[in-house]
């Protein structure tokens, strides 16, 4: 079974902040660029730590014509566009607000932390590829799917065992389109680590896996965990309180089974 090379951004599944890797790295360097590539031009976790404020509209000569800022907070609006309240130091102080576009091939990915101000960043998303090659074994059994409603989502993703068997047990998941073999994510080994997913409006996707060696023509039950990456803002009403619940924004599908696995959907709030 041919494995799928695809870019993803891993995440831990606990804290976002724990993430150790070149691009957390970049976000105290005086680089500006956090990447070469400028489809992924200033990629970066924290706005406020990074002050992307400082970063687009600060900077200037010496003296009187120097801008000096500081980034407040920053809140996502869609997935590309994120807000930001822009604190100004220098030439005189005042606070203005600003949007700001991810990249190409960047999402605006809400990472506020408890009892900080609201925080976004501007990440990398997995990308679809990948088919399952004709003449492998059918060593391969995927969950009921989820139909995405009217407005895309991006969440937080992870596929482990249900408890009951051997972490193991699984060599290998994934997440496809339902009745497809397109693959918007795929891993081998499989990892218990969250990853992040874009999930397209009105599509149906499921999760798959692969049994090691050893459990195949066993039952291998699994979860699929979808997690919201932070407060989903009603775009109408900009008011948090008036969000729409993270399990109504997509409906369960049942006749997408496929394999004798025992499943389970668990939906985080």
């Amino acid at each position: 079974m041919k494995v799928s090379s695809v870019f993803s951004f891993i995440l831990p599944l606990v804290s976002l902040y724990a993430l150790a890797s070149p691009l957390a790295s970049q976000e105290t360097s005086p680089n500006p660029r956090a990447v070469l590539n400028r489809r992924y031009e200033q990629t970066f976790i924290s706005a406020i730590n990074y002050n992307i404020c400082q970063k687009e509209w600060g900077g200037g000569e010496g003296g009187p014509g120097y801008v000096r800022m500081g980034t407040i907070l920053a809140i996502c609006h869609g997935l590309k566009v994120m807000r930001l309240n822009c604190r100004y130091y220098s030439p005189f102080e005042h606070i203005n607000t600003h949007d700001y576009t991810c990249g190409e091939l960047l999402v605006c990915m809400p990472t506020t932390q408890p009892g900080q101000n609201p925080d976004a960043g501007c990440v990398a998303i997995s990308q679809p590829t990948g088919v399952l090659e004709e003449g492998d074994m059918d060593n391969f059994a995927c969950s009921t799917g989820i139909n995405i409603g009217e407005r895309p989502l991006t969440v937080l993703s992870s596929i482990t065992t249900d408890g009951k068997t051997n972490n193991a047990a699984i060599s290998r998941c994934s997440i496809l389109k339902s009745g497809t073999q397109q693959y918007l994510w795929d891993h081998a080994p499989c990892e218990s680590e969250s990853f992040i997913v874009h999930l397209a409006a009105r599509t149906s996707y499921q999760a798959c896996i692969s049994a090691a060696v050893g459990y195949i023509h066993h039952r291998v039950g699994f979860k699929w965990h979808v997690l919201p990456p932070g407060k989903l803002i009603n775009r109408d009403t900009e008011d948090e309180k008036d969000e729409t619940p993270f399990s109504e924004l997509f409906t369960i599908d049942k006749t997408q089974k496929r394999g004798p696995v025992d499943f389970e959907l668990v939906v985080g709030e």
